[in-house]
């Protein structure tokens, strides 16, 4: 080491320069061993070492260490925060891209609009739902949006906003129509919220979508239409029709009931929407467990319900009343009765009286007559001469057969009759009553046993009344089952039926069946000028030129809106379409104007050969109709099993 005596003024220079050197370096190789013995040491000088650098220099060195660490410190923090960045915009990107497709899939519209500005932003989307491209709305503003709402949707709108902006509502939330550009109206459901604020607190952008329900509104509007007619038509049913639900937990309710059952328990028929149990209280306390058993039993044997028992009716009084349902296993679990109420009240009355007094039944409204054992006739009242046109002369001592029957085809007594008196000495069902004057009538027929006084079955007790009326209102309820209201043809449950049948009997003769499917083109424009009542007569019009162009045997239908449907058997050319589309092109004279419709027709062969099915060949005439109406309707295009072909 050397002696500090030796270090002049000169070294201590140099040696500062060196400490300068070291810090500035910038990574290069130094040697700092040969620099030091340079600087310091003179010749034939003694050598200083690196402890006594780091005593004189320790300070300096120390800075150097922390700078050299904090600079690797930094250059770690940045690349976490590189990192952390791209992560960030990767999820960005990810969300965005999930965002997009999820406004793709639910084909909605999206806006956003500026409320100070009126600047409005639309998506692609949002043009189409309205018929148009997005560039062909430019320029694009508030004011878009007001040449196409309906003038009377407006001021609901702005209402709705206004409440939204004033933090009323959580949502703006409207059904609006919007004018398409082919020339009619579209629903659009439109939902939006409020996402910024200027700083004064003015509201500012808005977001929402556009969503098309046109066809949800139309279905509903059908819907609506067809349950006003049932309601009509079950309001005008003697008695109560019902539909009556018992889960499986043993809540009931009613969730259809038509008005006639306030006649028979004084309620509502809202009052018994949700919670049936108020109606067995208002029944007689002597019979409210013969009810509940008969219901149970039904309910695990899924056998027709039918049961007799008194109600204590709030206005009536004590009242009978007889029910039948037919019960049916529900997804669930639980048990949805279909069926009817009818007030016996006045029959039971009638049975009662004949027990006392022969005399009195004669004034009954229902028919009765009094058989012996062997059910020949020994007594009638007057409803029975009435009903029937048999005077008391005409029939005694005639079997009962010869006026009651089990069908008018084949006169014969009925056997569950008879096996109903074996078993419970009673029956009760439905007959068919021959008229003196000629033909049958349906009749509701009860027969109960008399006995004497060993016990023993002295006479029968008849009581029936004239159902006519009930079939008939039966036969409306079939018909709007199979039948289209509005049109009176087929509907598309009774058309596939129709057309199960015509290819059964195409397989087994070994002809063609040809199925096909028609949309009407231009009837929207009819609804929209001249309203939805000279709609109905071109739906109606069109039905009655179909049935005309096709032959007897074959089937035409419609299926809802403006597609109809029909089965042509053994076609033998191809002609009858093209007919087809003469009749429905002629122009309809309504009295509004004229309308002129055409039709785009697809149809489908059944070949004998091939395994197809009416589905399959319905979906097949479907699309061949798609077709039609993609290449410009007014046209026929025939499915073949690779392509489809006009």
């Amino acid at each position: 080491m050397p002696d500090p005596h030796y270090i002049n003024l000169r070294t201590q220079d140099q040696l500062s320069g060196l400490v300068v050197t070291l810090v500035a370096s910038q990574g290069g190789h130094f040697d700092i061993a040969n620099a030091t013995v340079s600087v310091v040491s003179p010749p034939n000088a003694p050598s200083f070492g690196w402890l006594d650098i780091w005593h004189k220099y320790t300070l300096m060195l120390v800075i150097l260490a922390v700078l050299m660490v904090v600079t690797i410190g930094l250059v770690f923090v940045l690349m976490l925060v590189y990192r952390r960045e791209r992560r960030v915009r990767r999820q960005n990107r990810d969300s965005r891209q999930r965002l997009e497709s999820i406004i793709d899939g639910t084909q909605a519209g999206t806006w956003e609009w500026n409320l100070q500005t009126g600047e409005l932003r639309l998506n692609e989307r949002w043009a189409q739902i309205v018929g148009y491209q997005l560039a062909e709305l430019e320029p694009i503003s508030i004011q878009t949006w007001l040449r196409l709402v309906h003038p009377d949707d407006v001021n609901v709108s702005e209402k709705l906003l206004k409440q939204h902006v004033a933090d009323e509502h959580s949502h703006y939330d409207f059904e609006a129509r919007m004018w398409h550009k082919d020339g009619y109206w579209v629903w659009v459901h439109d939902r939006g919220r409020l996402a910024t604020r200027t700083a004064d607190g003015k509201p500012e952008w808005m977001f929402g979508t556009h969503l098309d329900i046109t066809a949800r509104r139309r279905a509903q509007a059908e819907r609506d239409a067809w349950l006003t007619r049932f309601r009509e038509l079950s309001a005008n049913i003697p008695g109560g029709l019902y539909q009556y639900r018992l889960d499986t937990e043993g809540n009931s309710s009613f969730p259809f009931a038509s008005d006639g059952i306030r006649d028979i328990y004084g309620f509502s028929a809202d009052e018994l929407l949700e919670d049936a149990s108020a109606v067995f209280q208002r029944i007689h306390r002597d019979d409210v467990q013969g009810v509940s058993t008969s219901i149970q039993q039904s309910a695990r044997t899924l056998a027709t319900w039918r049961h007799a028992y008194r109600v204590l009716h709030p206005s009536y009084g004590e009242r009978w009343v007889e029910g039948t349902a037919t019960p049916k296993l529900q997804p669930d679990g639980a048990i949805l009765w279909h069926g009817y109420l009818t007030d016996i009240t006045e029959l039971k009355r009638a049975r009662d009286q004949l027990r006392l007094a022969a005399s009195v039944y004669d004034a009954s409204r229902e028919g009765i007559c009094i058989t012996d054992r062997r059910h020949r006739f020994i007594d009638v009242n007057r409803a029975f001469v009435e009903l029937t046109g048999y005077e008391l002369d005409d029939v005694r001592g005639a079997f009962s057969e010869s006026v009651f029957v089990e069908t008018p085809d084949a006169a014969t007594p009925s056997d569950a009759m008879m096996a109903g008196l074996e078993q419970a000495g009673r029956w009760r069902g439905e007959l068919w009553a021959k008229r003196d004057a000629g033909g049958y009538f349906p009749v509701e027929l009860s027969v109960v046993e008399v006995y004497d006084e060993k016990n023993t079955v002295a006479h029968h007790v008849t009581v029936f009344s004239d159902i006519s009326e009930r079939k008939k209102y039966e036969k409306e309820l079939s018909e709007m089952a199979h039948f289209d209201p509005l049109t009176g043809i087929p509907n598309r449950r009774l058309f596939a039926e129709c057309l199960r049948h015509a290819l059964d009997s195409a397989r087994s003769q070994g002809e063609r069946v040809a199925v096909c499917m028609m949309d009407l083109d231009h009837f929207k424009p009819v609804n929209d000028k001249y309203g939805h009542e000279a709609g109905d007569k071109v739906l109606i019009e069109v039905a009655r030129r179909l049935e005309r162009v096709v032959k007897y045997g074959d089937t035409v239908a419609r299926l809802g809106g403006d597609e109809y449907a029909l089965v042509i058997c053994n076609p033998d050319d191809d002609a009858i379409f093209d007919r087809i589309l003469d009749a429905v092109r002629e122009p309809i004279v309504l009295a509004q104007g004229q309308a002129c419709v055409s039709g785009s027709l697809g149809v489908a062969y059944f070949e004998p050969d091939r395994p197809q099915d009416g589905d399959l060949l319905m979906r097949q005439a479907d699309q061949a109709a798609y077709e039609s109406k993609s290449a410009g309707r007014d046209r026929v295009t025939v499915y073949e099993s690779e392509s489809v072909e006009q």
